[in-house]
């Protein structure tokens, strides 16, 4: 009976992580508020954001980039 409540379990965690990986859309704008594109990650909440920052520090200061 424990094996199959680990078995259970084992097979929660692993689709609860599946389930973490989303379609992350980095929206970048420029100081008028004009969009310059769109890129689509399919990860993590937190490694979208990471890559949609590099993003925005690769064209400069005055882009803004952020996820939606």
């Amino acid at each position: 009976m424990k094996k199959v409540i680990l078995f259970g379990a084992a097979a929660v965690f692993a689709l609860s992580l599946a389930a973490c990986k989303k379609d992350y859309t980095c929206v970048c704008k420029d100081s008028d508020g004009e969009e310059l594109g769109r890129v689509t990650y399919k990860t993590t909440k937190s490694k979208a954001k990471d890559a949609c920052n590099t993003s925005a520090s690769t064209y400069g200061t005055t882009i803004t980039c952020a996820i939606q």
